[in-house]
Formats: C-alpha cells, structure tokens, sequence
C-alpha cells in the first residue's frame, strides 16, 4: 500500500503483469464471441432473416444489449426494467427487418 496525503491506496500493477492477463482474456473473450455468433446465426435462420444481417455484427450488438441488461440489474433501478425490456423488443425487431 502506498500513502498519498492522509489516503492510503493500492499502487497499479506494471503493464508488465497486466499485459499477459490482457493477452489471455483477449483470447477467451474471441472464442466466447465466436461461440456466440455460430448461435445467433442459427437463431438468425430459425427466425428467418433477411441473409444480408452481418451474423458477426449481430452477435456483437446482442451481447451488447446482455450487458445493458446487467448493467440496469446492478443499478437496482426496477422500475425501468419493463420499459428497459419494451426498449430492446422494439430494437431486436428493427433489426430482423428487411432492408
């Protein structure tokens, strides 16, 4: 621990330790997206897509929508989880239009 002032705190670790932690979640989180889009685009064509949706694009958008959601469960805020919900219908539906 390290004092600055009257406040104590924790010093950074050194690129030099962070680096290969980066390097090994980078790798995990790649295999994870990879896993996850082969499943959206199965979803993709069970619900009939129009072929020209960007599966890769897709996926990554979804898992940003997951993430909104944890997000939203963390803040504690329960009143805005139906609209939050109305919110992402309204959005998963637009992007399964035909353009």
């Amino acid at each position: 621990r390290k004092r600055l002032g009257d406040a104590e705190y924790e010093p950074s670790p050194s690129p030099s330790t962070i680096r290969p932690l980066l390097k090994k979640s980078k790798k995990a989180r790649l295999k994870a997206a990879t896993t996850w889009q082969k499943l959206c685009k199965l979803l993709l064509i069970k619900v009939g897509y129009a072929p020209d949706i960007n599966v890769r694009a897709f996926s990554y958008w979804q898992q940003g929508m997951f993430f909104g959601h944890k997000l939203l469960d963390i803040s504690g805020e329960d009143d805005l989880k139906d609209p939050w919900n109305e919110i992402a219908v309204i959005a998963f539906r637009a992007f399964l239009q035909p353009r």
